[in-house]
């Protein structure tokens, strides 16, 4: 055998244990794994969120409160009528009780003006503490079972019937079709409403 034939049996085998090295490597290697995408329609969850309902019982509560104060103002209204009422008109006495009666009543508007305010401004807390634990907890779900991808839907669970709302609702929904396998929104649900996920949580 000469050199020259030498020198490419060599080269020949080192060829080969370089192509099958290769294709081994490639065999080994992992393939990506497709995009894991999930859907999760927020108004259901919102609406079947069990401190959603917490909201509405803690709000009914605080306006009771409000409305306890308001009522006692009308009954002094009404007793400062009977009584501008009782008094000879143009007298002294019935001059006092009318211009009571009057701050009474502007009295009243100011604090039922208050009480709403209150109200509305309780309601907006506590609405978006309760936004803010969903997104958490989405998240928390998305993570924990390796989503790469997880996409909102509005377009149920709010009840709209006007049609302004329901515009609105599509307007601001981001898909308009998706392949119902892909919908977790039930899971994030039970997970939302676990105990030990809301455990030590509160309206503040």
């Amino acid at each position: 055998m000469t050199r020259q034939r030498a020198m490419k049996g060599v080269f020949g085998v080192a060829l080969a244990g370089v192509i099958v090295a290769s294709a081994a490597a490639q065999s080994g290697e992992h393939k990506p794994r497709p995009l894991l995408v999930g859907v999760v329609d927020l108004g259901t969850v919102f609406m079947r969120y069990e401190r959603s309902a917490e909201i509405a019982h803690e709000i009914a509560r605080e306006r009771t409160t409000l409305d306890a104060r308001a009522n006692d103002q009308k009954v002094r209204i009404e007793e400062l009528r009977k009584e501008a009422d009782g008094a000879p008109k143009g007298t002294a006495a019935w001059r006092e009780k009318t211009g009571e009666l009057k701050l009474a009543q502007k009295a009243l508007e100011a604090m039922q003006a208050e009480s709403e305010a209150i109200v509305n401004q309780r309601f907006e807390a506590l609405t978006l503490q309760v936004i803010d634990e969903i997104d958490a907890s989405v998240h928390a779900y998305a993570k924990a079972n390796n989503f790469d991808l997880l996409l909102k839907t509005t377009t149920k669970g709010w009840g709209e019937t006007r049609l302004p709302e329901r515009v609105y609702r599509a307007q601001v929904s981001t898909l308009v079709a998706y392949d119902p396998s892909l919908d977790v929104t039930e899971a994030v649900i039970r997970s939302l409403n676990d105990p030990e996920n809301v455990k030590g949580k509160g309206f503040h």
